[in-house]
C-alpha cells in the first residue's frame, strides 16, 4: 500500500510524535532522554528547526518544531537513526526502536499552537505527575529560561511566562484567549524602530542586501528588545527568515553601532 503524503503546514509549524516499536520503551533511563536531547539538539541547529515544545514520555516523544527550509522528514530521519543505532548498542539488540515513521500534524493557527503546547506538556498527567514537576519536557523551560526551546512565540500569545501555568492547567477553558496587540504600542515601537535606525519606512530593510537587512534586524531585536512576531510586522520579512538570521548572527555590539 503507497504512503500516504504528508500534510504540509503553511506556517511551517508541526505537531510531530515519535514512537517506540509496538509500544516498547524509547528509554530506559535518564541517559537514554539526555542522549536523545543532545541529539535532537544537533539536529536542530544542522537543519535549521526551531523546537517550540518538547516532551520526552518512557515509549514515546512529542516535539513541537518550526521548519521554515522544508527539512523536517530527513531531520527527523537522521534522530531516528542516530538514536535507534545507539539504544541497540547499549541494549546489544538488533531491529526497528521507532514505529513506522513518525507522525507530524501541520499547525496553521495560533489557537491550533496553543492547543498543541498545553497538550505536550500536559502528557506526564497519564503518569500521575503534574507538568511543573515533570523533568522530561520543556515546561521549566517556559517559567524560567530557555535552553534548547524558542518560548517566545506562545509566551507573546498568552502575555508571558507568569501566565505559562494557569494556560497549562486543564481546568483552563480550551479557548484560551490570546493577548492582544495594542496599537498604541505599536506607534511607540515603529517610532522608536525608526529613530534607531534613521529611516522613515521600516518596510525598505526587506529590499536591502542581505549583509545590511541582516544588521538592522539584529539591531532591532537587540537594542528594542522586539520579538519576532514584531519584527515581522514592522519590516514585512518572513518569520522564518528572521528566526534564521538571528540564530546565526555573530554580531558583537560596537560603540559605531550605537546612538549615542
Amino acid at each position: 500500500m503507497p504512503r500516504v503524503c504528508r500534510q504540509v503546514s503553511e506556517s511551517g509549524i508541526y505537531h510531530v510524535m515519535l514512537r517506540g516499536n509496538a509500544r516498547q520503551l524509547l528509554f530506559e533511563s535518564g541517559a537514554d532522554k539526555n542522549a536523545f536531547l543532545g541529539m535532537l539538539d544537533a539536529v536542530l541547529e544542522r537543519y535549521d528547526l526551531d523546537l517550540l515544545a518538547w516532551c520526552l514520555m518512557d515509549n514515546h516523544v512529542h516535539l513541537v518544531l518550526e521548519d521554515p527550509k522544508g527539512s523536517l522528514s530527513i531531520a527527523m530521519k537522521s534522530l531516528e537513526v542516530r538514536y535507534a543505532r545507539r539504544f541497540n548498542g547499549f541494549a546489544d539488540r538488533v531491529g526497528h526502536v521507532f514505529q513506522d515513521r513518525f507522525l507530524s500534524k501541520p499547525i496553521d493557527t495560533d489557537a491550533y499552537l496553543l492547543e498543541s503546547v498545553r497538550y505536550v506538556h500536559n502528557n506526564s498527567r497519564d503518569i500521575g505527575v503534574d507538568p511543573a514537576d515533570y523533568r522530561w519536557s520543556s515546561y521549566a523551560e517556559y517559567v524560567g529560561s530557555a535552553t534548547r526551546t524558542n518560548t517566545e512565540r506562545v509566551l507573546e500569545l498568552i502575555g508571558g511566562p507568569e501566565r505559562f501555568p494557569e494556560f497549562c492547567d486543564e481546568r483552563v477553558a480550551a479557548g484560551y484567549e490570546v493577548a492582544a496587540f495594542r496599537r498604541a504600542d505599536e506607534a511607540a515601537v515603529i517610532r522608536a524602530a525608526r529613530e534607531l535606525l534613521g529611516l522613515d519606512d521600516l518596510q525598505v530593510i526587506k529590499t536591502l542586501p542581505k549583509s545590511e537587512r541582516n544588521h538592522h534586524l539584529v539591531r532591532l531585536r537587540e537594542e528594542l528588545r522586539l520579538s519576532i512576531r514584531a519584527l515581522e510586522r514592522l519590516t514585512g520579512i518572513g518569520r522564518g527568515t528572521i528566526y534564521y538570521v538571528l540564530r546565526h548572527s555573530s554580531r558583537k555590539p560596537d560603540n559605531q553601532n550605537r546612538p549615542q
